[in-house]
């Protein structure tokens, strides 16, 4: 991570926090764009020292996130993260676009933002297809519906109810099984195959 530059004015008045928010982003962003990164990512997290939003701290419990990042890792593009407390979202998100969605990625190249994981990595997609990873609509999505399944099944009332989820439950879990047994992680690391298909049930587990 970053060191944060902290400068006191023992002169000037101390600013409001969302001034001093939107200062403190406007940067780091620059500091981002002079260091090569090509996008700037709010993600879900907990921001240092409590703040509304920070561009260090630790990163939140969210597959969407999860998602994004990890597909700027496969393709190994530069990016910065700004840690964003999604229970009180600073103003300047507000700016970027009107539901204070995160995950959100700005182009640098652009001043573009873009909200929605799956908006974001098409956009990726798009503006970078080398290492191909495909797009939204590409493969089928493996593992999904897997976890509002198991908590379906431990929500069950009787023993009729809980039997037909627990065979859902199975159905879900076997399809992640047949995905592992035919080698799917692998195609995914190696790049064959689709990216998504794949991409999906790691960043589910993962984030739990």
């Amino acid at each position: 991570m970053r060191p944060m530059l902290n400068i006191h004015a023992s002169v000037r008045p101390t600013p409001s926090p969302s001034l001093s928010s939107r200062r403190q982003f406007l940067t780091v962003a620059a500091k981002a764009m002079a260091g090569k990164e090509r996008f700037e990512v709010a993600v879900k997290g907990l921001p240092k020292d409590g703040a509304k939003s920070s561009f260090e701290g630790k990163l939140g419990d969210c597959p969407f996130t999860h998602r994004v990042l990890l597909t700027l890792e496969e393709k190994q593009i530069p990016y910065v993260k700004h840690y964003v407390n999604t229970h009180d979202k600073p103003e300047w998100l507000s700016e970027a676009h009107p539901e204070k969605k995160v995950p959100a990625v700005k182009d640098l190249n652009s001043n573009k933002w873009i909200a929605d994981s799956a908006a974001i990595v098409d956009y990726i997609e798009d503006e970078i297809p080398e290492p191909p990873l495909g797009k939204t609509g590409d493969s089928k999505n493996v593992g999904e519906g897997l976890f509002p399944a198991f908590v379906s099944y431990l929500q069950s009332f009787d023993k009729a109810e809980e039997k037909e989820k627990r065979s859902y439950l199975r159905t879900k879990l076997q399809e992640i099984d047949t995905f592992l047994q035919a080698g799917g992680v692998q195609m995914w690391e190696t790049g064959s195959g689709n990216g998504f298909g794949q991409c999906a049930p790691l960043r589910a587990l993962y984030s739990r």
